[in-house]
């Protein structure tokens, strides 16, 4: 409520001085002058023909309100002072439906892409082999696009989780995260089901390569010795290192 009342006073900095916004204060006087007004007891000024064309006052329920003069029995307009405009926007809010319509358009749009995806993408069974992609800051620029992996298990949400020769990835996949393979490339007893793992770990220790990036040494020696990066990492010499025709890491 806090932040309500502290956006309608920034808003209310910009427009002009003869808005009708109405503080407490000058609710409660309007409801005085029109009461004196219309009971005859106050002589009528020029500008008191105007507040009476603006103003009137009902008595609902032993409580005075300062309404719209009534021009149809059947439309009553009420003036709202400051401190009661968040439950009045509140409670026609809820009155007329908007949160509830709401929650019912985004449980319709879950329900259409579901059918859809249930429609274009049919479940898949246990043990079989799917091919994950592996995201591009995953990888690198020489490395598969996607793994092998097993399907293991069917959530009750309809989630799958994968293992694959390296250990079971560590996050669930819906169905629209893989591809499903014609034939089974994978058995389940190859599949190490104590070892968690994260999908760039599975992703470098299938790679031909380092993984994500690229290593190479700038030695001025032959690389026999461990201060040679490509040598201490297993990785062979490649065209990005040095330049020696002597190197012992080809």
């Amino acid at each position: 409520m806090s932040k309500f009342y502290d956006e309608l006073h920034t808003n209310r900095k910009n427009l002009a001085k003869n808005t009708n916004f109405l503080s407490d204060e000058r609710y409660n006087e309007l409801i005085e002058i029109i009461l004196e007004l219309t009971a005859g007891r106050k002589k009528k000024q020029p500008k008191d023909f105007r507040l009476i064309k603006r103003y009137d006052v009902l008595v609902v329920q032993g409580k005075t309100k300062l309404i719209f003069p009534v021009k149809d029995d059947n439309v009553v307009l009420y003036y709202v002072p400051n401190s009661e405009l968040f439950d009045v926007l509140q409670t026609t809010h809820v009155s007329i439906g908007h949160g509830r319509r709401a929650k019912e358009n985004l449980e319709n749009q879950a329900k259409k892409m579901m059918a859809w995806s249930e429609k274009k993408l049919l479940p898949v069974a246990v043990h079989s082999t799917v091919r994950v992609p592996v995201p591009e800051v995953d990888k690198g620029r020489l490395d598969a696009r996607s793994i092998l992996a097993i399907v293991l298990e069917v959530t009750s949400d309809g989630f799958y989780r994968l293992g694959t020769r390296d250990g079971v990835l560590k996050q669930l996949y819906a169905r629209s995260q893989f591809t499903v393979c014609q034939k089974k490339l994978l058995q389940i007893y190859e599949v190490p089901i104590d070892t968690e793992v994260a999908l760039r770990t599975v992703s470098k220790e299938q790679s031909t390569g380092t993984g994500q990036g690229f290593l190479k040494c700038i030695c001025k020696t032959k690389c026999q010795n461990k201060k040679c990066i490509c040598l201490k990492n297993n990785v062979l010499y490649t065209s990005k290192c040095h330049f020696c025709t002597t190197c012992c890491n080809k």
